[in-house]
Parts: C-alpha cells; structure tokens; sequence
C-alpha cells in the first residue's frame, strides 16, 4: 500500500487533485510613469511641498534633517498609502529618495 512515498496533502497536491492556492491581489502594479501621466497636478504639488519643506530646513542639524526626512518617508511611503492614492504616493516617495542625498550630507 505505498504511493511512492508520497502521503498526505503534499502528495495529493502534486498529483493535481488539490486545487493550487490563490494568491490574493490587493492592488495592481502600476508604473511610476503612467501614475505621473494619470495626476500630474496631485504629484507636481506634493513635489514641491516636499521641496519647500527640506529647503526650509536645510540650515538645521543634521539629527533634526534625519527627523524631518523621516516623517515625509512615512507620510509618502506606499506601503502605509495604498488605501488613499498609491500611485501617487509611490511617485512622490521616489522623488522624496531622490533628494536625499544633498538633503542629509
């Protein structure tokens, strides 16, 4: 009575007689570019948000540069976004990872 070692669920499925399982799809992936092409004026305006707030403290220290950059990540990150705009998060926040650079050197 063996089935080539094989028992169990592992082996039913490999048989095929298990269904495979679905992997549930929360949101679908857009690209940078045709999020920009569908709200320009929305990723325009918070662009230069974020501009206006880093040049305004720029002349600060370094650890209240770190402060400030980290809340704008949080605030644009996709992850903490996707039930507002996550597109437009996902362009915003990769213009936020642009300036970081000449923001906290």
């Amino acid at each position: 009575p063996s089935s080539g070692g094989r028992t169990g669920k592992a082996a039913a499925h490999r048989a095929g007689s298990l269904p495979k399982p679905q992997v549930p799809r929360s949101r679908s992936f857009v690209s940078p570019v045709a999020a920009a092409s569908e709200n320009p004026g929305k990723v325009a305006q918070a662009q230069a948000e974020i501009l206006d707030q880093l040049r305004g403290t720029v002349g600060e220290g370094l650890e209240s540069r770190k402060k400030v950059f980290r809340f704008l990540c949080l605030k644009w990150h996709p992850d903490k976004n996707w039930t507002e705009d996550p597109e437009l998060a996902t362009e915003v926040f990769q213009f936020l990872q642009a300036q970081k650079k000449w923001y906290l050197q």
